[in-house]
């Protein structure tokens, strides 16, 4: 079997059961709102699932490098194909969430529809951008989210296996600091608003970011030890 190929098992074999595990939590807990929202009618319900699977993301892609990249790398896999292979890793990963949570979505509306509770609601982001609430839409929108928390981990997991945990509070406090800043905050509103208002699909801007990501990371992890 090939390099990459070996790789992309060997990190589908890491994430299946928790990836499993995630959705049957979510699936459970989402039936069992739905119970509680049948017996109270008139108790009102918001459901989003978009928040659970970006902290699923963020929490995979931060974990995975200490556990796989020393492994990898002993198996013969250089530092620059590690941050190359999972960086395509994460792209078809969260493809495939993205996809998955939108077949959710679908099934949780059928069973909603079914039983007419027009008492549940559900929130998409779609919503916010003011874009058309078509199912391409919510994937594409969903996927750029995945994409820039797992690549934005991603180099934070590379920063906590090569400086420790220091390093990684430096960077969330700084970036912290920095967003308080009311100038600051105003121009992110600006741009975020003009990029809205100028493309179909304002999200994809993330693609370079998480490339920028991607290559901070081979950075952090081409002299790491392991």
């Amino acid at each position: 079997m090939s390099q990459p190929l070996t790789f992309y098992r060997i990190q589908l074999m890491d994430t299946r059961s928790s990836t499993l595990i995630f959705w049957s939590i979510l699936a459970i807990t989402s039936i069992f709102s739905l119970v509680i929202s049948f017996m109270f009618e008139s108790t009102n319900m918001i459901m989003v699932t978009t928040m659970p699977v970006i902290i699923f993301i963020a929490i995979t892609s931060f974990v995975s490098v200490k556990g796989m990249f020393p492994f990898t790398i002993h198996l013969g896999v250089t530092r620059k194909q590690y941050v190359i292979h999972y960086s395509i890793f994460l792209v078809l990963f969260t493809l495939g969430l993205a996809l998955i949570n939108q077949l959710f979505n679908f099934l949780i509306n059928v069973i909603v529809d079914f039983f007419h509770a027009e008492q549940i609601q559900f929130l998409y982001l779609t919503h916010f951008l003011e874009m058309p609430a078509y199912s391409l839409n919510d994937i594409i929108i969903d996927w750029m989210l995945f994409l820039l928390f797992g690549f934005v981990n991603f180099f934070l997991a590379s920063l906590l296996y090569r400086y420790g945990k220091i390093a990684v509070y430096c960077v969330i406090a700084l970036c912290v600091l920095i967003f308080l800043i009311p100038d600051v905050q105003h121009s992110l509103f600006k741009w975020i608003q003009g990029l809205v208002e100028s493309s179909a699909y304002p999200l994809f801007i993330f693609v370079p970011i998480c490339f920028v990501f991607a290559l901070l990371s081979y950075v952090t992890l081409k002299r790491s030890a392991v």
